[in-house]
């Protein structure tokens, strides 16, 4: 029996492989642009990984040292979320999950107003084409700032989930903390 996704894989048919509906689950927007549509976007060359690394620690120093430098601002958070879901279309993603850190609010003047307008608009720019379901970012050790932040965005009632980063028991019983003293107030 013939299957197209393994005829596609076996005949090493790059076009029959984007051709089919695909879904991207874990996407980290930033990091979901290709390398070569910001090296082409900043007009420089970017170093690629090694191609062995020390697991996520090692990922994220690389990510850290070599990648944020470009994404790390407002211009380069929206460039490379933009960027992701033109990647995700071109490779015949249907359905794309992808996480946008809290951390990404500060980069607007007007914090999460700002960041859930660009988000809107993005979105509606590819409704067409693609469904994208936007997940907020929380890391472990986050800072009150950015609890207060990562509440205000969940009442936004615009991301369709949470992507917790690290101690999940820890962040969830600070933020339902946090939701608790909200309502209290």
């Amino acid at each position: 029996m013939s299957h197209p996704f393994i005829d596609a894989l076996k005949n090493n048919d790059l076009d029959a492989v984007k051709a089919l509906p695909k879904t991207d689950l874990h996407n980290h927007s930033i990091l979901g642009a290709r390398v070569e549509r910001v090296e082409a976007w900043k007009a420089c060359p970017i170093p690629r990984p090694s191609d062995k690394m020390n697991g996520v620690r090692g990922m994220m120093d690389y990510a850290g040292s070599t990648l944020y430098p470009y994404l790390h601002s407002q211009e380069g958070f929206e460039f490379t979320a933009d960027a992701a879901i033109q990647d995700a279309i071109e490779d015949g993603v249907s359905l794309l999950e992808t996480s946008v850190d809290v951390k990404f609010a500060f980069l607007y003047s007007d914090r999460v107003h700002g960041l859930h307008q660009f988000l809107s608009s993005l979105l509606d720019r590819y409704q067409d084409r693609i469904t994208v379901h936007v997940e907020m970012g929380f890391s472990r050790g986050d800072s009150e700032e950015r609890l207060d932040m990562a509440y205000q965005c969940i009442e936004t009632a615009f991301f369709t989930g949470i992507g917790l980063y690290g101690d999940q028991t820890l962040i969830c019983l600070k933020m339902r903390s946090r939701l608790s003293r909200k309502q209290g107030e």
